[in-house]
């Protein structure tokens, strides 16, 4: 039939559709409210629903981490640990002395998408800092990590929580380190970084300083075991020290994320211990936390701009726990690893080594 004639169907079926529609209401739905009629088709397409539901395959389960109970410091780290289980809580930052830098004039890597670091900066200098947002808080806490003179910044996710990236790094970030910024995904992030940062990928690994490369992980979609430890070995094969780092933690007292935010934390934690990985570093929390478990030191960096959380500080292993300033992580890297958590008044309010 012509297109008269499919006009003409068509005018048939809405006619029938109609005919349907009207029968179905008179049946069911006559002299009820508006409210009874929604409840009733809500009730019905849940019902469908899970009747699809029941007939999947059952998907395995996801690996649980359970985080480990305090463990006796061992005899290869600083006998300046605290060995008590009773975080500290600063109202206020506390003066400290001057941060050390470690000895030697230690260069960056040729690579080069890691320029060396900038005059009078004092060696290598890594800056590790989460969830920046977009605002004066931020801005000043890139100050702080310039006049600390870091070479290299990792970020820990959550940079601009909206904003676009680039317009982002050029206002709180700057020129001043393009090209020194890399980082790892934040739940708040999307693939725009990854030009901004230079990046092709979310989970890699870098030599970022002589003595320290870095395994960056995604959190948001996760790593298998596989790719992890082959990423390790490769860090390892190039540099002393390696760390990991991405955007949630599962060493945490976790009163705003908790632990199982990060469904990978088993496989992560198995694959660090069997390298011999000391330092995890995470974001996420709005908190400085740094706990000691099993020769590994787990830190959590996320108030560089973002306003910090309230905690209990409860958390395993606990060193240090600051729930009432912003500031980052400062590791200063040389034969052993100086890492210093640094308040946004340029105190120094937590400081270990790693040998």
């Amino acid at each position: 039939m012509g297109r008269g004639g499919d006009s003409l169907d068509d005018i048939v079926l809405l006619v029938g559709l109609g005919i349907v529609g009207a029968m179905g209401y008179n049946a069911f739905y006559r002299d009820k409210s508006i409210e009874a009629i929604a409840a009733d088709i809500d009730t019905k397409l849940r019902a469908f629903i899970d009747d699809i539901a029941s007939k999947l395959p059952t998907l395995p389960p996801i690996p649980t981490f359970t985080p480990p109970s305090l463990i006796p410091q061992s005899a290869a780290e600083p006998a300046a640990l605290p060995t008590n289980t009773a975080p500290d809580v600063l109202d206020e930052p506390e003066a400290t002395d001057p941060p050390v830098k470690p000895k030697g004039s230690g260069q960056l890597t040729k690579n080069p998408t890691v320029p060396p670091p900038p005059t009078g900066s004092g060696g290598a200098i890594v800056a590790f800092a989460g969830d920046w947002r977009s605002g004066s808080a931020t801005k000043a806490g890139a100050d702080l990590i310039d006049k600390q003179g870091a070479s290299m910044i990792i970020g820990l996710g959550d940079y601009s929580y909206g904003p676009a990236a680039q317009g982002w790094f050029d206002q709180f970030i700057g020129a001043r380190f393009k090209g020194r910024f890399k980082g790892a995904i934040g739940n708040h992030d999307n693939n725009t970084y990854l030009a901004v940062f230079g990046q092709d990928k979310w989970t890699f690994q870098m030599k970022v300083a002589p003595n320290l490369s870095v395994v960056f992980i995604d959190t948001e979609k996760g790593i298998d075991e596989a790719t992890l430890d082959s990423l390790t070995k490769a860090a390892k094969a190039q540099t002393k020290h390696v760390a990991y780092v991405f955007h949630k933690p599962y060493i945490t007292a976790g009163n705003k994320h908790p632990p199982s935010e990060n469904k990978w934390s088993a496989a992560i934690d198995k694959v660090a211990k069997a390298n011999m990985i000391k330092l995890i570093i995470a974001g996420h929390n709005h908190v400085y936390e740094h706990s000691f478990n099993g020769g590994i030191h787990y830190v959590t960096s996320g108030a560089i701009g973002a306003d910090y959380y309230s905690t209990s500080c409860k958390l395993p292993g606990a060193v240090k726990c600051l729930n009432k300033t912003q500031g980052f992580l400062k590791v200063s890297v040389g034969a052993s690893l100086l890492c210093q958590f640094i308040g946004m008044n340029g105190n120094v309010l937590d400081s270990f080594t790693i040998a």
